[in-house]
């Protein structure tokens, strides 16, 4: 027998193992290009690079919190010895309940984030007399991020800086940054790591309130075309893919179709010099 035959055994065998193994990766986590991808099909942008590397920040803002891509442990827990022992075993349990959950009785709700405190104080990472503070620590750093989140939308697409605009204004780009949050989530939902997620009913709410904000309640016409949105989605709500499909089909016309003032996107975002993608009847 040739001395080959079990050196091409191994390599085979390797090979399998390799094939068997890529898969259950790719179904555990989902990267920021296809996160942005899934972006770049629902908003109405053709292609831009602006556009583009703004998509790649928002995703890092859930998955990276101090913005490179070597750390998911957020930095207000490294930098203070109240908080710096605690563990987590997946970084879905920051960021990841949607872009307006700010206040500290909000942020408690999400499940996997307080199991993780009650598991940390119970092998002692986290003393019981700083659960309070570290709540506290968090929703100090959520609305710093928020902020600054909202400011990089703002000079994006021409608004100004977030304190100098009109509550309208602010109520659009909560919409623009809150459903760009829910795309990422949704498209997470594509993985096998569920459980770790915003709970797929609130994920739908916070999406149909973000298209209300977008739509505004301004002109009647503009609403109209929101509610006919939310209803389209809830009949593909049997499946997040289903779901995300319909978004991907549908929301680029919504926002196109809006008219009046503030909220005829298509001429306030090609004056800004984007250009967006081709209106469907």
């Amino acid at each position: 027998m040739s001395v080959q035959t079990p050196l091409l055994r191994c390599l085979c065998i390797g090979l399998l193992l390799l094939c068997g193994v890529t898969p259950l990766v790719s179904k555990n986590v989902k990267g920021a290009n296809s996160h942005t991808s899934d972006m770049l099909q629902v908003y109405p942008f053709q292609y831009d690079q602006r556009i583009y590397d703004f998509y790649v920040a928002v995703s890092y803002y859930l998955d990276h919190p101090n913005g490179d891509t070597q750390s998911q442990k957020p930095r207000f827990l490294k930098d203070d010895p109240r908080f710096r022992r605690m563990t987590f075993r997946n970084h879905r349990i920051w960021y990841h309940w949607g872009f307006n959950r700010t206040d500290t009785n909000r942020l408690r709700t999400f499940g996997p984030l307080s199991e993780t405190v009650r598991q940390n104080i119970e092998k002692g990472k986290l003393a019981k007399k700083n659960e309070d503070a570290f709540w506290a620590a968090l929703q100090q750093d959520v609305s710093r991020r928020n902020r600054e989140l909202m400011n990089k939308t703002a000079r994006l697409f021409g608004y100004g800086e977030i304190g100098s605009i009109s509550s309208q204004q602010r109520s659009q780009l909560n919409g623009f940054v809150s459903l760009l949050y829910d795309i990422h989530i949704l498209g997470d939902y594509t993985t096998t790591e569920k459980s770790l997620l915003l709970p797929v009913h609130d994920l739908y709410s916070d999406i149909e309130q973000a298209i209300r904000n977008i739509a505004g309640t301004s002109y009647s016409d503009n609403r109209t075309e929101g509610e006919k949105l939310i209803r389209l989605l809830r009949s593909h709500q049997a499946t997040t893919d289903d779901y995300l499909a319909t978004l991907k089909s549908s929301f680029a016309n919504f926002m196109l179709r809006l008219k009046g003032g503030l909220y005829d996107y298509k001429s306030k975002f090609e004056r800004q010099g984007f250009t967006m993608k081709p209106q469907s009847e």
